[in-house]
Order: structure tokens, then sequence, then C-alpha cells
């Protein structure tokens, strides 16, 4: 048992919206990160669950995450800022301020806008700082892999991350939902253009990645997010 072992102990599952998805990561994160020394990016990590799962795996590796609620980043504070390059901040498409909003009574449905949501939720506007991956990231030496869970922003994050993506060549776990992006004028159109045509990226999802199958057609990408079948995907390239 290493020193990330012996400090994070065994990784529950039962914090994730579904088991099956969270186990789906885990093996994503044990195949992409495939030395000790290899990079992650969590961008929207909440409570750090897959930060301590990435330390596991590459327990010499730079990693990188970043939260932008407050009392969440103070929480991960104790458990990863000597592990981890950890930032109190929003990832976004531009370096500045913006309002956001807080769900106080459902923290993971945080986000610059209001989006659709399961009950009535208390939500209090907060002002946090924002800058994009291609600024923070800018003197990383590797980067492998990236997961996104920004309620609807993720085609904004991915927007300010071009240079990075161009440089490292990641893969990039990204959650992508009706109900979220449409918020941000965001779609599997929108997500298409920006990942396949102009990045050369290809897209699946996590079973289809790790059963080596084909990678989706714009249809079919198109189809599986407005079916809801899926909501969560792998980019690479």
């Amino acid at each position: 048992m290493n020193l990330i072992e012996k400090i994070f102990g065994k990784v529950p599952f039962a914090f994730t919206k579904n088991l099956k998805q969270g186990k789906l990561v885990t093996q994503i994160l044990k195949v992409v990160l495939d030395s000790e020394e290899s990079s992650f990016v969590d961008v929207g990590s909440h409570k750090g669950e897959f930060l301590k799962v990435a330390l596991r795996i590459a327990p010499r590796g730079e990693h990188y995450a970043f939260e932008a609620i407050p009392n969440y980043y103070e929480k991960l504070k104790p458990e990863f800022q000597n592990y981890v390059n950890l930032y109190n901040i929003a990832i976004t498409n531009y370096k500045g301020e913006s309002e956001f909003n807080f769900v106080e009574s459902n923290p993971r449905l945080s986000g610059f806008k209001k989006r659709d949501y399961p009950k009535t939720e208390k939500i209090i506007p907060i002002k946090v700082p924002t800058d994009s991956l291609d600024n923070l990231l800018k003197d990383a030496t590797s980067i492998d892999l990236i997961r996104i869970d920004v309620e609807g922003a993720e085609h904004d994050v991915l927007d300010g991350a071009k240079r990075m993506l161009f440089k490292h060549n990641p893969h990039i776990l990204f959650e992508h939902t009706q109900g979220a992006a449409e918020y941000y004028q965001n779609g599997p159109e929108e997500m298409w253009e920006l990942l396949v045509n102009q990045m050369g990226m290809k897209i699946n999802t996590m079973n289809g990645f790790l059963e080596k199958q084909k990678p989706f057609t714009k249809t079919h990408f198109k189809l599986l997010f407005e079916t809801g079948q899926e909501s969560y995907f792998i980019a690479y390239f």
C-alpha cells in the first residue's frame, strides 16, 4: 500500500449519480492514466471523488483540480492541496469574474446559469473568479485525461482549451445532458463542431471506448443526447 492509499483508503461510489457510471469513469481512469506519472485534470471536482482515484492510479503525476464553490474548495484543501494543483476558480473561456448560481440544496447542480432542477431548490447567487484551461495549463508538461462536469457549460470549457488540446492530445470525459446544455446555447451540434470538426477528435460512450467500438457518427451522438440514453461521453484523438 503506497502513501496515497494509506491517506485516502478505498474509494466509495455511493456518492455518484449512478453506481454504474462511477465504475465506468474509474475504468477509464485506469486505462488512460497508464503510468504513475500520468496527469489528470478535474474540472468541477466537487468533493474530489475522482481525484482520489487518480492519485491512487498515478501517485507521481501532475494533477489539477478546479472547484468554483468556495466552501467545497475549502473542504478539498486538507485532503488534496499537498498532492494536486488546486484552484478555487470557475473554468470557462475567459479570464475575469462572473455571477454563479450556488444551489445550496443540491450543490452538484450549481453553475453559471440556472438550469432544469428535479425539485424546488435553494439558489444563492455568488461571484466567482473565472479563467480558461489554456491560461491556467499553459506551462503543463503533459495532460493525459480531463474530466468535465460543469452542468451545461462544457462547450465553454473546451472552447477555452483549444491550444492545450492541440498541444497535449488528452482524452476528455464530459457530461452533456438536456436540461442543462441548452441554457448555454449548447448541444450535440455545437459539441460535434468543436470536438470533431475543429479538433479532429472522436466521440464515444464510456462503454464503447472501453470495448473498443467504433466512434459515433454525428447522428448517433445527437440521438443519444436527445433520448437521454447517455449523459457521459469520452472524446479522444
